[in-house]
């Protein structure tokens, strides 16, 4: 996991030299691509983006199919470059959190959450930009 996080510091710090552009649909895609191949070189066995958008949203109240972790990301942070810079952070406290006990992915209930989306949102006609 510390390859992992290595690359998402790397890419947040510099997003227009991995990604073309600060927008966080583009880096969600390359951390993805770079999952997979994680996975097929038997480096990694699960994808952890799947725990944190479980975290993120027990932590934000967000429960919506519409609603990956870099669009709750993005609208907490309140701007795709903001949601960037802050993704390292976001991670590492969510990899705490998981190792510490503090959050437990097995227990993770997002039926508690009620599936919303925020009515106000930076977030409008995300997935077609």
């Amino acid at each position: 996991m510390e390859r992992l996080l290595k690359v998402i510091r790397a890419i947040c710090q510099k997003p227009g030299i991995y990604v073309g552009q600060p927008r966080m649909p583009l880096v969600r895609s390359f951390l993805l691509g770079y999952v997979i191949a994680l996975g097929e070189s038997k480096e990694l066995e699960n994808d952890p983006f799947g725990g944190f958008l479980r975290w993120l949203e027990a932590k934000h109240g967000i429960c919506h199919p519409g609603w990956g972790w870099d669009r709750i990301l993005t609208h907490a942070a309140g701007s795709d470059k903001e949601a960037i810079r802050t993704l390292p952070e976001q991670f590492e406290l969510y990899l705490t959190e998981l190792s510490n006990g503090t959050f437990d992915l097995a227990k993770a209930d997002t039926h508690r959450i009620p599936c919303s989306e925020p009515e106000v949102t930076c977030t409008k006609g995300y997935n077609e930009r």
